[in-house]
């Protein structure tokens, strides 16, 4: 098993070009919407002694079905193309069809690819070092929206309020560099998991919707929260719900 690097991150190297608009402020969620947000910390090893077994090694299935889940702007975005043209679909079961036909195949697509990424970064991630952070304003701005933060392998979701920050954290593995980009909170320290078999692709663990701090043993606990399983189910609700709709309309056009 091979010890996290320390220290995970350098001080942050604003970018000469940023304004001076203050970063979000954070707060913590409501003591009620924490055992929903939270996974269940069975297996956890002990603060300051948490190593990853060495690549490749098992990704749970818990976590290979997370990775299915549709992040909210995939979400929104099939909710918009629903809604908002509601009458040409139902009075127009040729525009439905060319619909379906070109939009589930890409979401399927998207959905797949985005799987095997973080798939791939399980089975075979190695803790990056990091060698530095860039920071800017970033154009989003929200009100107590709720973002993942990470110190070191422990993640928390905290409610933002203000601008966002864009960040550039450039890191080293095995000798060559890569960059990964965050948006929403700066980063601070978190863990950077690269690919082993090509650093170039790479996340920081608040990237993944869930925690992936390994247990005593170095492997992957599996355990996801309440709200995770919930977004997942209602994703794969929506891929199949959309699948079946698209294997039904086409059977209504060509068959009859």
């Amino acid at each position: 098993m091979t010890d996290p690097p320390v220290p995970y991150g350098d001080p942050v190297d604003p970018d000469p070009d940023r304004d001076d608009g203050a970063p979000a402020s954070t707060e913590p969620l409501p003591r009620w919407l924490r055992p929903l947000t939270e996974e269940p910390d069975g297996g956890a090893a002990p603060t300051g002694s948490v190593r990853l077994s060495g690549p490749p090694r098992r990704v749970p299935l818990a976590f290979r079905l997370a990775a299915l889940e549709l992040p909210f702007w995939g979400l929104f975005a099939i909710g918009l193309a629903v809604l908002a043209p509601l009458a040409l679909w139902i009075l127009s079961p040729v525009a439905r069809a060319v619909a379906l036909l070109l939009g589930v195949p890409l979401l399927l697509w998207l959905v797949a690819r985005r799987a095997a990424y973080r798939i791939g970064l399980l089975r075979w991630g190695a803790v990056a070092t990091v060698i530095r952070v860039t920071a800017a304003p970033d154009v989003t701005s929200s009100t107590n929206w709720p973002v993942r933060r990470a110190s070191g392998w422990d993640v928390s979701t905290v409610l933002a309020t203000g601008r966002g920050t864009r960040t550039t954290v450039r890191y080293r593995l095995d000798g060559r560099s890569g960059k990964v980009y965050l948006h929403g909170l700066p980063y601070t320290d978190g863990v950077v998991l690269a690919d082993s078999r090509d650093p170039q692709r790479a996340l920081v663990v608040s990237q993944f919707a869930h925690s992936v701090e390994p247990g005593v043993d170095g492997q992957y606990r599996g355990r996801l929260s309440v709200v995770r399983w919930l977004l997942l189910l209602l994703s794969l609700a929506v891929e199949l719900g959309l699948t079946a709709l698209l294997v039904w309309t086409l059977a209504r056009l060509f068959v009859g």
